[in-house]
């Protein structure tokens, strides 16, 4: 974190109440409430990673799935290396019925962790997408993912090179 981040992180800390209630709010799935709480800190500070992901979360929660990748993308060029974010984008894309562009979502989530457990979770989840893709496409979403070999077989569900 530079200085000018460090600075920032320390105003933020004065302008939110310590007592701030979106993160537990967005656990809770009460999506409008969280929604409220992450606009009013971001009222103090526009660039409030936590209240910016917590707004996230309620838009997927909401079904407002447009207004979510504008703000997805203020995340990933705010914290690039966050796999969260590719999950949500592929939960929404899931829900357009978009299954193809959310499996691309989700193997670039996978990229982005190193967490072995959240990698057997995506993994999990592209193989429950992959099957409602039909056709050489499938092939090719699987084979991208690292879940079929070159040999055209389906590889174990949880191999040990799709945790590397």
């Amino acid at each position: 974190m530079n200085r000018v981040s460090t600075m920032a992180s320390e105003a933020t800390k004065q302008k939110v109440s310590p007592t701030w209630s979106g993160p537990d709010l967005a656990r809770r799935r009460a999506w409008p409430e969280a929604f409220a709480a992450a606009e009013e800190v971001l009222r103090a500070d526009p660039q409030h990673l936590g209240a910016l992901e917590v707004r996230a979360q309620a838009m997927l929660g909401l079904g407002q799935f447009e207004e979510l990748f504008v703000e997805l993308r203020t995340l990933v060029r705010m914290n690039p290396h966050e796999p969260a974010y590719e999950i949500w984008r592929a939960s929404a894309l899931q829900s357009m019925g978009k299954v193809s562009e959310a499996i691309s979502a989700l193997a670039r989530g996978y990229s982005r962790t190193k967490d072995k457990s959240l990698k057997r979770k995506i993994v999990i989840e592209l193989e429950l997408l992959a099957e409602f893709v039909q056709g050489p496409t499938k092939d090719q979403l699987l084979a991208e993912i690292g879940l079929m070999g070159s040999d055209g077989k389906r590889q174990n569900r949880v191999s040990p090179n799709h945790l590397s």
